[in-house]
């Protein structure tokens, strides 16, 4: 077993039994154990050099800002610690499987044609625009 192959084993354990490998099983916690993996190994798919190359193509997925880091991106869209944990767990392994036959720019480039070829619907991007107007005249 190769160690990307080690690694979407670890990631499918980790979030199938979150309070196996945490004190309560939150996403939070599960985030934290994989920010501690990527900051301590430099062989794990998601270190050093990856860690941008991973928040983008997690923002991309989700459609959300490229400011968030993945942690926060999961967050942002998903409205509990299950679905958050699931929904990692799909983007880890599909981004370990990538890094198998892909370089970093090329799962950079592959992020940006997500971004280029997602459309807006109509209702997403009045809400997105009339935000801003909204917040002003609350804040007024």
């Amino acid at each position: 077993m190769d160690e990307t192959e080690q690694f979407i084993k670890l990631v499918d354990s980790i979030c199938r039994r979150p309070k196996m490998y945490t004190v309560n099983g939150t996403f939070g916690e599960v985030a934290a154990l994989f920010t501690g993996i990527q900051i301590a190994s430099s062989d794990s798919p998601i270190a050093d050099d990856n860690k941008r190359t991973l928040n983008l193509f997690v923002n991309a997925r989700l459609l959300v800002p490229d400011k968030y880091g993945w942690a926060g991106a999961i967050r942002l869209v998903c409205d509990d610690d299950e679905t958050a944990i699931t929904r990692l767990r799909e983007l880890l392994v599909e981004y370990a499987k990538l890094r198998q036959t892909k370089s970093l720019n090329e799962i950079r480039k592959l992020a940006a044609q997500i971004r280029d070829t997602h459309v807006e619907p109509e209702q997403a991007k009045v809400w997105r625009q009339s935000l801003p107007l909204a917040t002003r005249q609350i804040e007024h």
